[in-house]
């Protein structure tokens, strides 16, 4: 168990905004984007995909973002990955304002290539198990870009 000053450390940590601790948002990230700042959105966009914490929503958004970015930079492989990460984390994106228009398409293609069910994970367990007892399990998900 952590000592008591320990615990109240780390949970008045939790309630601090990520930004005060010099994380980014996925907000930070867009508004750097519409300024055309774009070396620093990229950083900030990397950061929120670095902290590990971020919604299923922002993931899609940061990836989303990051598929502009990379087609702006020309490199369009790049950006299939990220466009298709974005359009399995949330279904029906759109390209940002001011993004190449090939993006769109790459969205799009992206879309089509995702099952009908969306993406899918199977867990296998052992059919008892006991209080306490640690498990092995295996997972597996299907309809997942690579990468993700």
């Amino acid at each position: 168990m952590r000592h008591p000053v320990e615990a109240v450390l780390l949970a008045a940590l939790a309630l601090v905004p990520r930004e005060t601790l010099g994380e980014a948002s996925t907000d930070e990230g867009v508004a750097l984007f519409e300024r055309a700042e774009f070396d620093e959105a990229e950083a900030a966009f990397e950061r929120v995909l670095a902290d590990g914490r971020a919604s299923v929503d922002d993931l899609a958004r940061v990836h989303l973002y990051l598929a502009a970015l990379r087609m702006m930079e020309d490199d369009e492989g790049r950006a299939a990955s990220h466009a298709a990460a974005a359009a399995a984390l949330a279904p029906g994106q759109t390209a940002p304002p001011g993004s190449p228009q090939r993006l769109g398409e790459l969205l799009a293609e992206a879309a089509s290539e995702l099952p009908p069910s969306g993406m899918t994970l199977a867990l296998e367990a052992p059919d008892c198990a006991r209080p306490g007892e640690t498990l092995s399990v295996r997972g597996s998900v299907a309809g997942a870009p690579r990468g993700l």
